[in-house]
This record gives structure tokens, C-alpha cells and sequence, in this order.
């Protein structure tokens, strides 16, 4: 059984130096929880930095929030994470559960399960090489056609400013299509060429309002020269070829054109680089506690994180593991666990432990995620990790004193 360090957040400046004494204590990981409304850093700038400070150490989201975050914008940072580090990210992803995180990104708490879940696929789809373009909520990934807009298609009855896996809703309560049409308009800007039977069609995307069409056909500017190459809605990227190249985003190009990569891939999407280490992308860890958390294991992932206690997390495990065998997957999912600990002196314990209460207030329950502290009690408990087969267990560290490190490689040698 590997054993990973969970970094503290509090003092971003010094978790250089605590990547560093990790490599040089033998640890496997270094780990980063990811909050919004929280006083943390970013993990994937933050373990950006650490690649550079270390060459042997995986670095490990534990757990990202996918939901709050856009799919493509997200795969391009983990593609480059990947590339940079050689291989040594592992995405932890899961969805969270605080109501200031989501208020703060503007993401329904109530979507964030199937967010992630298309997101997931979004993921793969994207570092398989593949072109992707985001969708409207409500549309297929192509725009319908003007006739089926006329009809009353979904074209017309979608709302423009809840895109999927993307960006929140803001178009005031579900069905209300003139309310905030500001935003799609700013999105809708982006089509390329001022069709009126493009613009038509889009007539249904913002609601129908006539105002807004109008400050759309503004944006494209009318130019008959671009007629021809209306293109569909600019999702994540640029899908208009190089400023001034009328040829490229032409209907009808499809794929990636290795010499132009980034440009426009045709109405089916983009593509988004840089490539990862290996085709599909790197390894995927999906944390959680819920039925739905579990079901994601074996659908997108390579492995389980699991923050549960060993009194409970036996039947987490096992119903992973079950599964994984029924759909059909080889091998056994990867098991990472974690616990929480505070070592040294009185002052760095007292440390830690606050730190653990501030992170954990939310939850109104006093002493819950409360640090191992004693390092007899650590060792025992490492030796039941690797008796229940965990493959790597991660120590979270919350006070951010390093000479914890050395402390802890001394229990766990």
C-alpha cells in the first residue's frame, strides 16, 4: 500500500515546501481539496506549480469539483497539467455538496450529479482527440434546422442561458426564455456570417424577442460575404479558422486538421489540446458517498477515493467492486482512503485541529473529521488500511507546519 500526503491549504506559499519534503520522504501523492467559497488555492494552479518543484510524486486532485467548473476549459487544464508533469496528475473528481460553492459559480445544486456526468463523457471525449463544441440545455449539439425552429422544434422552446456542463442558468425560472437574454446574446455573438435565415433560427434560442435578434444581427454584422458559413453557435472555442481565412469554418469540415490544430473543426466541434500522455486522458478517481457517486466508478473511472470511516466503508467498497465486475471491466477498480492526522508538538496538534473544525463547521457536527493525533494510533490504523487492501492511503494534513512530514514517514516506515 502507497501512502500520499493531503497538503494543507491554508498558507499556499509554503506547499512548495511541502511537495518537496514529500518526494523526499518517499511519500507516493500529494493531494489538494478543491473549494470555491473558501479561503484555498486553486488545486490544479497550485499542483501546476508543484510538478514544477518535483519530478518523481504523482500530484492528485482529491476531490475536484467537475460541476462548478466548464467541461472544455477543464480538459484543457488537466491536458496541460498531464503534459507538464508527465504523466504524474491524477484527476480526483466529484460533485460536493456546499450550497456557497454552487451559489458562487452560479451552478444548481440540484444539477450537479447530472453535470458531472455528462461531463465525464464530455472529458474522455476530449482527450481522446475528438472535436467537441458545447450544447444549449434542451438541443442536440447541432443547431436545428430553420424549418424545424418554424415548427416549434426545440429551437424554439429551449433555454439559451442554461448551458449543460458549461455555465449556470441565468435566465431568471425555468421556461422563462425572456429573462437574462443578455448572456446568450453575448454567446450568440460569436456565429459567424448574419444569415437572416441563421439569425431566424436563432430567433427561437433567445426567446423570441425581437430585441435581442436585432442586437444579434448587429454582433454579426450582416456581412453578405459570411453568409455562406454560418457554423452553429461558438461553444468553448474558436471556430472561425485564423482571423481573415473565409475558407476554414466552412459546413462541412469535420475532425481535426493536424496542421491548424485548435481551429475549426466543423459544425460537430472543436478540437482542444494539447494532447494527454495517453489517449483517453489520465487516471480518473471518482469520490463520494451516494448510490449515484458509486454507479460513476465504473462507468468513467479508474478508481474510488474514499473518505469514509473503515466502520462504514466496507459496503462503499464492496458494491464499487460489484459494480465493476458487472459491467464488464477487468481488474479491480483502484482504492485510494483517507484519513486525517495532526503530529507533532502541542501547538502544531492544537493547529491542526483547528484547522479541521474551521473546514468542517459547515456541517454543524462538533469533532466530526476530527485528526488522528497519537503515533501509535496512526500506525495501527495504516496497518488496517493495507489489511482492507486500500492501494494507497492519504494522510490530510490541515495544519500546515512541515516538519509534520518527516514525523509522519517515520510512523508509516
Amino acid at each position: 500500500m502507497e501512502i500520499g500526503l493531503g497538503l494543507p491549504v491554508s498558507d499556499p506559499v509554503r506547499l512548495l515546501e511541502w511537495a518537496r519534503l514529500a518526494e523526499e520522504h518517499q511519500f507516493a501523492t500529494v493531494a489538494l481539496l478543491d473549494r470555491l467559497a473558501y479561503d484555498n488555492p486553486e488545486p490544479l494552479t497550485a499542483l501546476a506549480v508543484l510538478a514544477g518543484a518535483t519530478s518523481r510524486i504523482r500530484l492528485q486532485t482529491e476531490v475536484l469539483l467537475g460541476p462548478l467548473r466548464s467541461t472544455a476549459l477543464l480538459a484543457k487544464q488537466v491536458a496541460t497539467l498531464d503534459r507538464m508533469s508527465e504523466g504524474r496528475f491524477v484527476l480526483g473528481i466529484g460533485i460536493g455538496g456546499r450550497e456557497d460553492d454552487h451559489a458562487a459559480a452560479g451552478v444548481p445544486i440540484a444539477e450537479r450529479g447530472r453535470l458531472l456526468d455528462t461531463q465525464l463523457t464530455d472529458l474522455r471525449t476530449i482527450w481522446r482527440g475528438e472535436p467537441y463544441r458545447a450544447a444549449l440545455a434542451g438541443q442536440p449539439r447541432h443547431l436545428p434546422e430553420p424549418n424545424d425552429a418554424a415548427a416549434g422544434g426545440p429551437g424554439r422552446n429551449a433555454q439559451s442561458s442554461d448551458v449543460v456542463g458549461e455555465e449556470p442558468h441565468r435566465g431568471g425560472r425555468p421556461g422563462d426564455e425572456s429573462a437574462g437574454d443578455s448572456a446568450p446574446v453575448a454567446r450568440l455573438g460569436d456565429v459567424v456570417g448574419g444569415d437572416s435565415a441563421l439569425v431566424a433560427r436563432l430567433g427561437g434560442v433567445v426567446g423570441g424577442d425581437s430585441a435581442p435578434v436585432a442586437r444579434l444581427g448587429d454582433v454579426v454584422g450582416g456581412d453578405s460575404s459570411r453568409n455562406a458559413q454560418p457554423g452553429g453557435v461558438v461553444g468553448e472555442s474558436h471556430r472561425g479558422g485564423r482571423p481573415g481565412d473565409d475558407e476554414r469554418g466552412s459546413v462541412g469540415r469535420g475532425g481535426r486538421d493536424d496542421e491548424q490544430r485548435g481551429s475549426w473543426a466543423g459544425g460537430s466541434g472543436a478540437w482542444i489540446g494539447p494532447r494527454t500522455v495517453k489517449a483517453g486522458g489520465p487516471p480518473i478517481l471518482i469520490g463520494g458517498f451516494a448510490p449515484a457517486a458509486l454507479r460513476r466508478v465504473a462507468r468513467f473511472a479508474d478508481g474510488f477515493i474514499c473518505a469514509a470511516p473503515l466502520d462504514w466503508a466496507g459496503g462503499l467498497v464492496r458494491t464499487v467492486e460489484e459494480q465493476w465486475a458487472e459491467a464488464g471491466r477487468d481488474g479491480r477498480p483502484r482504492l485510494v482512503c483517507q484519513i486525517n492526522v495532526a503530529v507533532g508538538d502541542a501547538e502544531m496538534i492544537a493547529r491542526g485541529r483547528q484547522a479541521v473544525a474551521d473546514y468542517y463547521a459547515f456541517t454543524g457536527r462538533p469533532g466530526w473529521g476530527a485528526p488522528l493525533t497519537d503515533p501509535v494510533r496512526i500506525a495501527e490504523t495504516v496497518a488496517v488500511y493495507r489489511e482492507f487492501g486500500a492501494d494507497e492511503l492519504v494522510m490530510y494534513c490541515y495544519g500546515d507546519d512541515p516538519r509534520q512530514i518527516e514525523i509522519l514517514a517515520d510512523i508509516v516506515r
